[in-house]
């Protein structure tokens, strides 16, 4: 009998260690366990991949133990008609062995095993499984929590086996008993195991609730972040907001008001604060990037290990790299190749979307579809959203206005008035919209909400902060010396570089933005620029326009 446990044992491993989860990774070249919580199991690939991946994932667990309790019980039921029993046990225990701790995977990290036993009590006793499933669900549904479900489900199969073992159900005979019981608990414990981390985040109070409203990630807690924190919670979404510095978060936590960026902006108790970019990032229906520009890169690589297929993650910051010209999207591509990128903007300032005041704006994206998904996510009644298919036009309105912002600051640092400001916002949208054309933007979208309605409200604006910093820079102040009085990121500063560079790459001329250049990085007194674009050459407004003779 020693030899038959053994052989039950090989049979229901070698069963066990295919994994449909990580088999469906590798038919999209990704690795599932580089990916979301590192599982292989049905919950992670659901979350990383979606609820077909996870369908068919579940339906493969479920049919490992099922398939090695038939082949156990093919070849011992006549030879071995007493303990057959038992022997499908331990094919159903090799099983889940086999699905946690496949041989050939990293560190034997497989999955935590609770479809394989769901299964295993399929074929091994039916009856357990009405019970077992309906504690999952009540436990889950009461408490909120996947795991807490699964542990109770654990213990019911424990349970219930020495029940319906005493009560003569399990057709176990009396020799082999007591084995059975113990083959139970060895499972049972197994996948309590499993779940220790999930233990730990429940004694911490940081496992992941199961809801059924959409969950949303902020990822960047600035003034930004928040305002649209409290947009999708008013719109009745759980939300998340990650900060990658503790003592904001904890401030967030005990005042659910940012004070330094957002004052008088209360945010709700339901909204969550972490410093941990993986509970953050995880099982989350759509993402928001909300990290200043220039730490876009770095953020997307801390997110990357734990985005699913598809994810959809929405840029709000507004900038171009220096070094690589790319905008934010492509950025988020080039990261997260597995990221469905999109972006969202328009003329809005957090302060005035905080105090859900009426905005409007866009939310962009490759597909009609994601469009649409988002514009259904953040819009309602103050907060507006159209869409569009121009990526591209609509990020380069957004980067390219802030450097104009800047100009239009230092004019009114100049105290130049009215006149000279209209004038450089009406040539700023002009150099815009040559560099969004060349590039292959559409003149629509640089004419609409994210291109001359975001320009007038950041040039115009006293919560504008690349005006504020131009503003300083023409009353005298360094370049430095108006960031640090702002106290924000100042995003035209880091894309005015950028900006030129993408001038001279495709052949378009850009005098406000050089002159901008010029000031901020060569010390060139800004009224000196104001005077060197006015004594231009002669030049006419509408090159394309026929004169009548």
């Amino acid at each position: 009998m020693l030899s038959n446990r053994l052989v039950v044992l090989v049979i229901g491993y070698f069963c066990g260690i295919f994994l449909s989860g990580y088999a469906y990774g590798k038919s999209k070249h990704k690795d599932i366990t580089t990916m979301g919580s590192g599982n292989a199991g049905t919950t992670n690939t659901f979350r990383m991949f979606g609820w077909k991946a996870g369908l068919i994932t579940l339906l493969g667990d479920v049919s490992k133990p099922i398939a090695a309790i038939l082949i156990t019980w093919l070849l011992f039921h006549k030879s071995c008609p007493e303990g057959v029993r038992l022997l499908e046990l331990y094919a159903g225990l090799g099983t889940i062995i086999g699905h946690n701790y496949p041989f050939y995977m990293k560190h034997f990290k497989g999955g935590k095993g609770i479809a394989c036993t769901g299964g295993m009590m399929i074929a091994f006793c039916p009856i357990e499984v009405p019970l077992g499933l309906g504690l999952f669900l009540i436990m889950t549904a009461v408490t909120k929590y996947v795991s807490v479900g699964s542990i109770v489900g654990l213990i019911s199969f424990f349970v219930q086996t020495v029940a319906f073992g005493e009560l003569g159900i399990l057709d176990v005979t009396e020799k082999y008993r007591m084995e059975v019981y113990l083959l139970a608990a060895v499972i049972m414990l197994m996948g309590i195991l499993r779940h220790r981390e999930n233990i730990k985040r429940l004694i911490n109070g940081n496992e992941n609730k199961f809801s059924l409203k959409k969950k949303e990630g902020i990822i960047g807690a600035g003034s930004w972040g928040c305002a649209l924190a409290g947009v999708l919670d008013t719109n009745g979404h759980q939300v998340t907001v990650w900060s990658v510095m503790e003592d904001e978060i904890s401030m967030l936590k005990e005042t659910h008001e940012h004070a330094d960026k957002l004052p008088g902006v209360l945010l709700s108790e339901k909204i969550s604060f972490t410093c941990d970019i993986k509970e953050a990032v995880s099982d989350m229906d759509l993402l928001v990037l909300a990290v200043p520009s220039v730490y876009t890169r770095s953020t997307a690589k801390q997110m990357a290990p734990y985005i699913r297929q598809n994810q959809i993650i929405v840029s709000v910051a507004k900038g171009i790299e220096e070094e690589s010209l790319l905008t934010l999207c492509e950025i988020i591509e080039e990261e997260i190749p597995a990221a469905d990128a999109a972006v969202l903007c328009g003329p809005s300032h957090a302060e005035e979307v905080g105090r859900r005041l009426p905005t409007a704006l866009v939310a962009g994206a490759r597909t009609k579809k994601t469009a649409e998904y988002i514009q259904k996510v953040f819009m309602n009644d103050v907060f507006r959203v159209y869409t569009s298919p121009d990526v591209l036009g609509m990020e380069l309105g957004g980067a390219l206005k802030n450097v104009i912002a800047l100009a239009a600051g230092m004019a009114d640092g100049l105290e130049y008035g009215d006149n000279t400001k209209a004038a450089l916002i009406t040539r700023g949208i002009t150099e815009i919209a040559r560099l969004a054309v060349a590039m292959g933007a559409n003149t629509e979208t640089i004419n609409g909400l994210t291109g001359i309605g975001d320009l007038i409200v950041t040039c115009a604006s006293r919560h504008s902060r690349n005006r504020k910093a131009g503003m300083l820079i023409g009353r005298g102040y360094t370049m430095q010396q108006a960031m640090d009085e702002v106290k924000m990121v100042v995003e035209g500063v880091y894309s005015a570089k950028a900006a030129a560079a993408l001038g001279k790459k495709y052949g378009v001329s850009m005098p406000i933005i050089e002159q901008v250049n010029r000031v901020l990085f060569d010390d060139k007194p800004a009224k000196d620029a104001v005077r060197e674009l006015m004594q231009r050459d002669k030049k006419t407004e509408h090159t394309t326009l026929e004169w009548e003779n």
